[in-house]
């Protein structure tokens, strides 16, 4: 148990040095588009995670990516669009609206980052399908890792995210497609959250 407690550790320090690189070199980038931007604070976020991966002998630490990413790139899309001024400045209904599609974001990601880690093993277990990918590519897997097991699935969330970027940067009023967006959206954490319940009870059984 003490094993894994130290490995979750390691892990939120490994995603902390990768979006804390990701942010300051896409923050660097000043000139640029915002969605630009965001890809070259990805990009770089992925490739540190991948290199710790590397030296850890263990391409599952990026498993949690898929539930971290899309609450820091929303961040990431907020904090760059904000007034010089800050909050102050910033339309109410857009605060609002922003903070309601975070808190989204933040307990679909927690709740998934949860169902993870109570499951997880530690740095001794790997993803079986990670294991099937090292024997078939032999010399060659952590080029295949890299590309498919961490690039790939990164560019997905990175699309995925798009529709962030539209919530963050239009400053239309609200209207029923917000409603309509916290419905289907807390709804579909639900049916995850009941899966997951099934599933796990399905396996113990």
């Amino acid at each position: 148990m003490r094993n894994v407690s130290r490995d979750r550790i390691l892990l939120l320090f490994i995603y902390l040095v990768a979006f804390g690189t990701g942010f300051f070199i896409g923050n660097s980038y000043t000139e640029m588009p915002l969605l630009g931007k965001t890809f070259l604070m990805i990009l770089p976020a992925t490739i540190v995670i991948w290199l710790f991966s590397f030296l850890l002998n263990n391409s599952s630490v990026f498993d949690p990516y898929w539930s971290v990413a899309p609450a820091v790139t929303f961040g990431f899309f907020w904090w760059q669009i904000l007034p010089v001024p800050g909050w102050a400045a910033a339309p109410l209904f857009s605060v609002a609206r922003n903070v309601m599609v975070f808190l989204l974001l933040l307990i679909y990601g927690t709740r998934l980052t949860w169902n993870f880690l109570r499951g997880w093993k530690g740095l001794k277990q790997e993803d079986w399908r990670y294991a099937e990918i090292r024997k078939k590519t032999g010399v060659l897997y952590w080029t295949a890792s890299l590309v498919g097991i961490h690039l790939f699935p990164a560019l997905l969330v990175f699309a995925g995210c798009l529709s962030l970027f539209v919530v963050a940067t239009r400053g239309n009023s609200p209207g029923f497609l917000d409603i309509l967006g916290i419905l289907v959206t807390g709804n579909a954490i639900w049916l995850e959250a009941t899966a997951d319940r099934q599933l796990r009870n399905f396996i113990r059984d």
